[in-house]
């Protein structure tokens, strides 16, 4: 269906960190989609950006979506290091619904 084209393994609840992974070519968590009113979008999050830290860790090749969400299961707040961003950016989990881009 739809949710497997787009890499995805469930529909993504309202609110959360605002934004969605997939695993990309390489085996890495790769940002899928981004969404408006979310914390990822005012902290400059793109669509295509690749996830290398989270909580100060290196990823490594091999770690994919899935396992990104488990660590981050109950957390409220976390520090995502995307490749395209100058700095890590601390997010907060929030009640928003999310649009799809």
């Amino acid at each position: 269906g739809w949710l497997a084209s787009e890499g995805l393994t469930s529909f993504p609840l309202p609110g959360g960190f605002g934004f969605a992974l997939q695993r990309d070519a390489a085996g890495a968590p790769r940002v899928l989609a981004v969404f408006d009113g979310g914390p990822a979008v005012r902290a400059g999050v793109k669509q295509g950006q690749r996830l290398v830290t989270l909580d100060g860790q290196a990823l490594t090749a091999g770690v994919g979506a899935g396992h990104v969400w488990q660590r981050l299961a109950g957390v409220e707040r976390a520090t995502f290091g995307f490749d395209a961003l100058p700095a890590p950016v601390t997010l907060a989990r929030e009640r928003f619904f999310p649009r799809w881009p």
